[in-house]
């Protein structure tokens, strides 16, 4: 099996079209339908077939590809590192991060823009899971997230702690609260990160352990549209400080959750144990882990 077909899969299934395809990989439809008809007969399956909307996948190509996406992600990679030693030029570096990492991402870039002048930087922004699936296609070098990554080709060192804070309405009744616990959270709309997250497992083993009877919950994906549910009053969240500390409006109102020691929500350096890493990322890594380059 050729790498090759591999790829002539992987186009046909972004584009749908065998013309659209073939285009893209610089060859033409006939060479292309050709090159999948004799996969498919190597193989012993059909891997496409014909709907409503075009060319799809078979279940059996289906299975194929995504089994293959991981080689197909990290040859292409390897393709790149060939190009980049050729050149002996541009340093070209892929970061995943989470949404509430934007804070950090000046002294983040700050950081790689100093130790290493003709370097290309590239920040993806996606959720904890959206980055760790980032980081095994290959699509980065190294992420940051909240999620502690259990997985035998991954590294995980954690970053940082941060804080957490209870954030809220101006109109909300809580603005009239000297202090504010766990414990007011009683009926209360409650807007959260999606399950999963490692902020929303801290939220509500907190909730259970204090037998707190939260009215309804509002999940959410990303923490922009949290804050924008609090501003119009529809609930309250709980955000990592960092993140809510220099909104400077008048419409939104945060309590940092100081008594509460052990509610913090962690941040973790992740990267492929099987990838080739440029200096300047372990470099960062160790300096990041050993000597708190990000406070809370």
């Amino acid at each position: 099996m050729d790498v090759k077909h591999l790829q002539y899969v992987d186009a046909l299934v972004r584009t749908k079209n065998y013309t659209r395809a073939a285009k893209e990989l610089f060859i033409s439809q006939p060479s292309l339908s050709i090159a999948i008809k004799n996969f498919e007969k190597d193989i012993g399956f059909k891997i496409f077939e014909r709907n409503l909307e075009g060319i799809v996948l078979t279940e059996q190509g289906e299975e194929l590809y995504q089994k293959s996406r991981h080689l197909i992600n990290g040859f292409a990679y390897v393709e790149e590192e060939i190009e980049r030693i050729r050149n002996r030029g541009v340093e070209n570096l892929k970061i995943g991060l989470i949404e509430s990492f934007r804070k950090f991402s000046p002294l983040l870039v700050n950081y790689f823009m100093e130790n290493n002048p003709k370097i290309n930087i590239t920040l993806i922004e996606r959720n904890s899971n959206g980055v760790l699936n980032e980081l095994l296609d290959y699509n980065i070098h190294f992420g940051i997230t909240t999620n502690e990554v259990s997985h035998e080709n991954i590294h995980c060192v954690k970053l940082m702690s941060r804080s957490l804070a209870i954030v809220y309405s101006e109109k909300h009744k809580f603005q009239k609260y000297n202090a504010i616990s766990i414990t007011d959270f009683d009926g209360e709309t409650l807007i959260q990160s999606i399950r999963g997250s490692q902020l929303n497992e801290i939220i509500n083993k907190e909730i259970a352990k204090n037998q707190v009877n939260i009215g309804s919950t509002i999940n959410v994906e990303a923490l922009e549209t949290a804050l924008e549910l609090v501003r119009h009053n529809i609930g309250i969240a709980i955000l990592p400080t960092p993140y809510v500390r220099n909104l400077n409006e008048d419409y939104i109102l945060y309590y940092e959750l100081d008594g509460y020691e052990y509610l913090k929500n962690d941040m973790n350096i992740i990267y492929h144990k099987n990838r080739y890493l440029p200096q300047a990322v372990h470099d960062f890594i160790d300096k990041a882990h050993n000597s708190k380059l990000f406070i809370d």
